[in-house]
């Protein structure tokens, strides 16, 4: 149950943490714009793939995973603040 206080005080980082995601977003759609064959290729299964793949592989992926923790974080940091938490 969400109380007033998160949403009335969310926490400080939040902000910057939503324009981290939003930029995740961007730079990950930058890339696969730019390599389209990212979308249906498995690139740890084709050695022969040019590096540049390979590498904007990785880096979507982190920009994933990256994006999944953020939101974990704040699942977690939304049920733990209630009426009387401080912001941190």
């Amino acid at each position: 149950m969400k109380h007033c206080h998160d949403a009335c005080d969310p926490p400080p980082e939040r902000q910057t943490l939503l324009l981290l995601q939003a930029a995740l977003d961007l730079a990950r759609q930058a890339i696969t714009d730019q390599h389209p064959r990212l979308a249906y290729l498995q690139t740890g299964d084709n050695p022969r793939l040019p590096v540049s793949e390979l590498l904007a592989q990785l880096v979507v992926e982190r920009c994933e995973a990256l994006d999944a923790s953020i939101e974990r974080y704040n699942s977690v940091i939304d049920h733990l603040r209630g009426p009387d938490d401080p912001p941190f």
